[in-house]
């Protein structure tokens, strides 16, 4: 470790490619058309599932590191625990609030976001934690609601430049499991 709460991440190439999820040497699954490129590995099994969820979980990888960085910079007594957990908490901050003020909002709509208390607070907090309360997911939720998300997902991988036009073909998604992209 660097002494700065960082995630490992592995550098590519060469100097200007950016850093990518470390190689998972454990995954038999990964799928690759060279046998020194692997699936990249991150805190859940799943991250190389689709090349979508790479992506996020390289984004948020990235992220953290950015942030624990940062926040070594503005506080230099904090030991690498500190600063990983601090760098942690802001980071499901962010993912909470793409949750619930972007994805949320389209999915449930306002009328279903009022009833069940999901919006925003306008003043950014929200002052209705309650310990008592159980946080794991129910048996209903986990074997039927939460699969709605997956009918989410194309069929297809399309594959854009930083421009965002199709630079290949689509690539089926049956093609892209576990593929050491």
């Amino acid at each position: 470790m660097s002494g700065m709460g960082l995630l490992l991440m592995s550098r590519g190439a060469n100097d200007f490619s950016l850093p990518h999820l470390p190689k998972d040497v454990q995954m038999s699954d990964c799928i690759s058309f060279r046998a020194t490129q692997q699936c990249g590995r991150s805190g859940d099994k799943r991250a190389a599932e689709q090349p979508g969820l790479t992506a996020l979980h390289t984004l948020f990888h990235r992220l953290h590191n950015h942030i624990a960085l940062q926040l070594f910079q503005l506080n230099r007594a904090w030991d690498e625990e500190k600063l990983y957990q601090e760098a942690r908490k802001i980071v499901t901050a962010i993912f909470q609030h793409i949750v619930y003020n972007e994805y949320l909002p389209l999915l449930l709509g306002p009328r279903i976001m009022g009833i069940f208390e999901l919006l925003l607070n306008p003043d950014g907090f929200f002052h209705g934690y309650d310990h008592k309360i159980h946080p794991a997911m129910t048996n209903v939720l986990s074997t039927s609601a939460i699969r709605m998300g997956h009918s989410q997902v194309s069929h297809e991988m399309i594959r854009l430049n930083n421009r965002f036009e199709p630079v290949f073909d689509p690539l089926p998604l049956t093609e892209a499991f576990f593929n050491g992209l």
